[in-house]
C-alpha cells in the first residue's frame, strides 16, 4: 500500500478470464476516453467507496475502482445505492455496467476524472459461479493432430460435471498461419470450470490465450 503496486501478485490476477471476457473496456485512459457516453462493463477492485447525502437528502454512493490499467469512478443513484450499498465494500472484486461519462464538480463544471452510474454491480465470484458458459481457448493449427485431438477428449472427461453442478462448454478458437480464425464449440462435452481446467488448457494443451463468457461468441 505505501509503495503503490503490487508486489506479490495482483489481487485481479485469478479473474483475468472473466474480466477479458465480461467487460467492453479495460480502465486504461485512452480506452476509457473512447467509450465516454456509451453504455459499458467493467471490472476491477474497489478501493474506495462511501456514502453521501445530497441537498435533497438522498443518499447516493460514490467510489473508485482499479483494474491492471487504471482507474475509474463508481457513481450509484439513490435507487441504485439502496440496492447494492450492503453488497459491496472496499477491496471487492466486482464487475459493473452503466453509463460512462465525465465527472462534475461541486459547481456542476466537467472535470478530466471519469466515472461510471453504474446499473447493475456483480462480485466476481458471482460472475465465476453463475454467468460463465463457455470457456474459450485460442490454439495455432500447428499444433493439430490426431495425438493432440485424443489428449484433449481425455482431458475433458477428467473435467466432467458432478450431477446438479453447473457447467459449461468450450470453444476452441484455432488461429491459422494466415492470421484466420475458425471457432468450434464443443457441444457434446459438459465441463467443470475451475483453475484447474484454466492451467490443463494453457499448460497441457499449449492455449495462447484463455477467456470465458455467457455467450459462445464474446
Amino acid at each position: 500500500e505505501v509503495l503503490g503496486l503490487c508486489l506479490s501478485g495482483h489481487p485481479l490476477d485469478e479473474f483475468r478470464p472473466e474480466l477479458m471476457g465480461f467487460t467492453t473496456c479495460s480502465l486504461g485512459q485512452e480506452e476509457l476516453s473512447r467509450k465516454e457516453g456509451c453504455m459499458v462493463a467493467v471490472g476491477g477492485i474497489v478501493t474506495r467507496m462511501r456514502s453521501v447525502e445530497t441537498k435533497r437528502g438522498a443518499t447516493v454512493g460514490f467510489g473508485e475502482m482499479q483494474d491492471f490499467q487504471g482507474e475509474v469512478g463508481l457513481f450509484f443513484k439513490k435507487d441504485t445505492w439502496e440496492n447494492f450499498r450492503d453488497k459491496i465494500s472496499e477491496d471487492d472484486r466486482i464487475l459493473v455496467k452503466g453509463m460512462l461519462e465525465f465527472q462534475r464538480d461541486r459547481d456542476k463544471n466537467v472535470t478530466e476524472q471519469m466515472q461510471v452510474v453504474v446499473e447493475e454491480a456483480y462480485q466476481l465470484d458471482y460472475v465465476r459461479e453463475k454467468m460463465v458458459k463457455y470457456v474459450h481457448a485460442s490454439l495455432y493449427s500447428s499444433v493439430l493432430s490426431e495425438d493432440f485431438l485424443q489428449k484433449l477428449k481425455a482431458g475433458m472427461l477428467q473435467f466432467e460435471p458432478f450431477e446438479g453442478e453447473s457447467s459449461c462448454e468450450l470453444v476452441l478458437h484455432i488461429e491459422t498461419e494466415s492470421n484466420y480464425e475458425h471457432g468450434l464449440t464443443l457441444h457434446k462435452y459438459k465441463l467443470s470450470y475451475s483453475q484447474e481446467l484454466l492451467s490443463w488448457l494453457k499448460q497441457d494443451m499449449g492455449a495462447s490465450k484463455i477467456w470465458v463468457s455467457a455467450k459462445p461468441r464474446r
